[in-house]
């Protein structure tokens, strides 16, 4: 990796702090192992469609995590939005669907996904990053407003979305709270270097240098 990458990446991670980056991997990494969970409960059920699919998703957490940790956290938060948002609505709209009994609850992980979208965003204020976000909330308002299903919709059967409803429930609801961890992080960073900037402008801290600017020859 040549210096002026190096640099860049390390002037792309500082944007974001510590905690968050660690929040970010800690929920791709659960994703990653509930994605396992249900790619062997599908196989299990003869559902090779849904278990090829969640494979695909944990190893788009996987490469997600390896972009991270090589610096490219904004990259990685960006495939992960689209490719979860993409994701959830397909499992909303074919396979989760609600009846008289059990209702649809996949779509609850669009929550999250949208506080990670507006975490992003104060630090990349980029169109495509606030419409990521637009695009989960509006996908969460109609999908728990609206039974509605695709034409050529195949319900899990009952008997899998009994469970499912307590597993993705309690996973998306612990995700959140992640995000939220995540979101307080970069507030409290926020504020904090406010804090300093402040106090050292009050405390007279602040000092100008002066450096010459040569050339080769010395001039």
């Amino acid at each position: 990796m040549n210096p002026k990458t190096r640099q860049r990446l390390a002037a792309e991670t500082s944007k974001y702090s510590s905690r968050l980056i660690l929040a970010y991997k800690v929920a791709s990494l659960a994703i990653s192992v509930l994605s396992v969970f249900w790619a062997i409960i599908f196989a299990f059920q003869g559902s090779v469609v849904l278990a090829v699919g969640q494979i695909a998703l944990t190893l788009l957490c996987l490469l997600s995590l390896k972009l991270a940790n090589a610096g490219r956290v904004a990259t990685s938060l960006y495939l992960t939005q689209l490719a979860l948002l993409c994701f959830v609505l397909g499992i909303c709209l074919i396979f989760d669907v609600p009846n008289g009994a059990i209702p649809r609850v996949s779509h609850l992980f669009l929550l999250p996904l949208a506080v990670l979208g507006f975490i992003n965003f104060k630090s990349n204020r980029s169109p495509i990053q606030a419409a990521l976000v637009g695009f989960c909330l509006l996908g969460f308002v109609f999908l728990a407003s609206t039974n509605y299903a695709l034409p050529f919709a195949q319900p899990i059967g009952d008997e899998i979305r009994t469970y499912g409803v307590w597993v993705n429930s309690i996973s998306a609801t612990a995700l959140a709270a992640v995000c939220v961890y995540a979101l307080q992080a970069e507030m409290e960073r926020t504020d904090r270097l406010g804090r300093s900037l402040r106090d050292a402008l009050w405390n007279e801290e602040f000092s100008l240098h002066y450096q010459p600017q040569v050339d080769l020859e010395g001039r």
